[in-house]
Parts: C-alpha cells; structure tokens; sequence
C-alpha cells in the first residue's frame, strides 16, 4: 500500500503484532460500537491517531478493524468513532471539535 506517507520501517512488524493481538477479529465491539462483520472482510489496523497528527505506529495506537468499519471510522461515522475512543479526538477539523461532545467515562 502506498501514499502520501513514508511508511516506517517497523510498519509491517507493528501492523503483524496488532493483528495477533486482536487475533485478526475486527475489535469496534470492544469499544462499545454494535457492529457485525464477517471474517471474510479484510483487515485493517487502524491508527487511533494518524500519523499527519501526532500519532505513532506503538500498539497502543492501533487497532483491527474490518474493511467496511475502516470505511465508516474515517466517513460519516467520524464523530461517533471519536466518542467511543476510536479515533483520537485531535484528528477532526476545528469546526467539528467544538461541537463534539466529551464522552462520560463515569
């Protein structure tokens, strides 16, 4: 996969070891999210935050996720993914992050 982003040289090992950790399943149900995908989508590992914002290729940074929940963290679900701690909060343009709510981890 190419773009517009030099991929580091520890993309492949880190990209291997999230997807063992999360044993190739799609994890948006870990955060909360409803959301049924078959295991013949494909993976992604998903940077929580992106790289053009800060974000790393640790572990704690990435997350599987099947190719259609991928599709709707980074579309029209963006807000929603910031909610539940899929997408880190930095990442949205500064119109939206006004109007974003603070999720309640009470």
């Amino acid at each position: 996969m190419t773009g517009r982003w030099k991929r580091d040289p520890d993309w492949d090992e880190k990209r291997g070891l999230a997807l063992e950790r999360d044993e190739y399943r799609c994890q948006v149900a870990r955060f909360g999210v409803v959301h049924y995908c078959t295991t013949w989508l494909p993976m992604h590992v998903h940077h929580r935050r992106r790289r053009s914002r800060g974000g790393n290729n640790d572990l704690d940074n990435l997350v599987t996720v099947c190719a259609q929940a991928h599709a709707m963290i980074h579309g029209s679900h963006a807000k929603f993914a910031i909610e539940v701690g899929l997408l880190i909060k930095s990442q949205v343009a500064d119109t939206e992050e006004k109007t974003t709510k603070e999720p309640d981890y009470d």
